[in-house]
Formats: C-alpha cells, sequence, structure tokens
C-alpha cells in the first residue's frame, strides 16, 4: 500500500514488514532492513481487525511476481523492469536482477528518497547486493505529470531494445479512475513488443466480502484514505488489444499454488487477484 494517505512511509513499510515475517516465502531476505516499529504495529493491527492471512498473502504476492520476473529472465538475456508503485519491495537485488535488468522504481517522492538513502547505506555495509541500475523516480500518480517521466523510462531502454516488465503491486485500484485509464492505455501504446505487465486488482464481487469490508473500514480509520473510493476491474480490461495472458493466480489460489493448502476464502482473506499480461 503506497499511495495511501498523508502518512505514506508508515503504510509502505506494512507490505516489507509481512513478507519479512517468512521469508522462505517471499523469497525476499532484504525486506527487514526496512522496519519500522510503526509498520510492525499498524501491520498487527491489520491482522487483528481485518484477516489474519494477510501477512501470508503479501507473502505469496511477492512470490508470484518474483518468479515471473525470473521465468521472463529466462526469456531474455536483458530487459528493463519498471516498478510502479515500488514502495520498499527488493525485486532488483536479485542475482539475476543485478545481472540483467535496468530498474525503475516509481513511487511518492518522500518514498524514493528514503528508499535510495537506506539503500546506498546498506549496499556501502555489505547488508544489500550492490545495483548500480536503478533509477528512482519520485511523484504521485494521482495530482503529477507521470507520461513524460514513463516515456523518459522507457526511452534510455529503447537504445539497447530491451523488452519492458512493467509491475503495478498492490497500487493499481488505489489510484483515482481517471488516471488508471489512461496509465493503463499509455502503457498498451508505448511498451515495446514482447514485455510484459504485471497488476494486482480487485474483482467487483470482492465488495461482498467480509475481510473486505473490515479493509474498506481500516483504511478509512488508520490510514486516512477511503476504503470506499477503490477501483474494480474484470480480468478480462487487461486483455484487450494486443494483450496475452501469460498467468494469474488470486490470493486464494495462491496458497494452493505455493502451500499446497485451502484455507483461505473471500471473507476470511483480502483476495486480491494478480495477473501477468504480455504485448
Amino acid at each position: 500500500m503506497t499511495s495511501i494517505g498523508d502518512d505514506v512511509s508508515d503504510t509502505a513499510f506494512i507490505t516489507g514488514y509481512y513478507r519479512s515475517l517468512n521469508e522462505a516465502l517471499s523469497q525476499d531476505p532484504w525486506s527487514k532492513l526496512w522496519m519500522t516499529e510503526k509498520a510492525k504495529e499498524l501491520g498487527d493491527a491489520f491482522v487483528n481487525e481485518v484477516s489474519p492471512h494477510d501477512p501470508v498473502n503479501i507473502q505469496l504476492r511477492s512470490r508470484f511476481f518474483l518468479e515471473a520476473l525470473r521465468r521472463y529472465s529466462k526469456k531474455h538475456e536483458q530487459f528493463g523492469f519498471i516498478n510502479l508503485g515500488a514502495g520498499f519491495t527488493t525485486y532488483p537485488y536479485h542475482d539475476f536482477m543485478i545481472n540483467q535488468a535496468i530498474s525503475f522504481e516509481y513511487d511518492q517522492e518522500s518514498v524514493v528518497s528514503l528508499k535510495k538513502t537506506t539503500a546506498d547505506k546498506y549496499q556501502q555495509r555489505g547488508l544489500l547486493p550492490q545495483n548500480n541500475h536503478i533509477h528512482y523516480v519520485g511523484l504521485n500518480f494521482d495530482i503529477d505529470s507521470y507520461q513524460k517521466k514513463i516515456d523518459d523510462s522507457l526511452k534510455l531502454l529503447s537504445g539497447s531494445q530491451r523488452p519492458v516488465f512493467v509491475l503495478m503491486e498492490g497500487f493499481f485500484y488505489y489510484l483515482q479512475k481517471e488516471t488508471s485509464e489512461s496509465l493503463w492505455s499509455l502503457l498498451v501504446s508505448r511498451l515495446p513488443k514482447a514485455s510484459r505487465v504485471g497488476v494486482v486488482y480487485l474483482k467487483p464481487e470482492v465488495e461482498k466480502s467480509s475481510a473486505f469490508k473490515r479493509a474498506q473500514k481500516f483504511l478509512i480509520d488508520h490510514c486516512g484514505f477511503n476504503g470506499m473510493q477503490l477501483l474494480y476491474h474484470e480480468k478480462e480490461y487487461f486483455l484487450k488489444g494486443r494483450l496475452t495472458e501469460i498467468d494469474s493466480a488470486s490470493h486464494v489460489e495462491a496458497e494452493s499454488r505455493y502451500l499446497g493448502e485451502n484455507n483461505f476464502n473471500n471473507d476470511n482473506t483480502f483476495n486480491e487477484e494478480m495477473l501477468i499480461v504480455e504485448i
């Protein structure tokens, strides 16, 4: 959750806190480097008030997209990685990303500034792998002009003919409708052939979920965000035109895929949908 309310930093840390609770599942050994007591407090409150399964959901989400990036790296020797609403995710520090990808991390200025400063410090201390191919872009998608910045990122990649993997993880459904429509159209029209987009979205039916209703209340009570303004999409929205589905899973389905368990359902978990499409 990287675009909620005014206190962006506290909420941006929560998903990292959840990933750090089971590094074997999330395959994220570095999230703990961006830890705060406020994140733990807010993250634990979400578990208690909304869903006890949310930490596992976030770990599954991290695993899903990391594996998607690994598969992509096996198809393309060099590629670009654009992470929109990157928060404190750590995908660029995996060996295959360091060796094969030029990364662009987009988020609010306060988030990317803190992330870059902290990452530089941890790399100097040897706690974080060295990656000199990360570009940080600070902006608020609902307020600032992002089209030129995305075009500039793509131009930096176009000379090498790199395909691009764009990730929008826990980000797209927080945007205003006009912004989401414009952003999706821009990506579909600008990305080179063989590029992929990974997106997390909410189905309209999730509104009936009791866990989701608790999540909406939590966003209002604790995060200063109107949880009633979230966007909903059907999968077909992301498959228009020249787009092809590569992989998909809800949290419920990902639990079965990665853990071989079936404890989650729409009423006891905040059930996001994860999708990979290719251009």
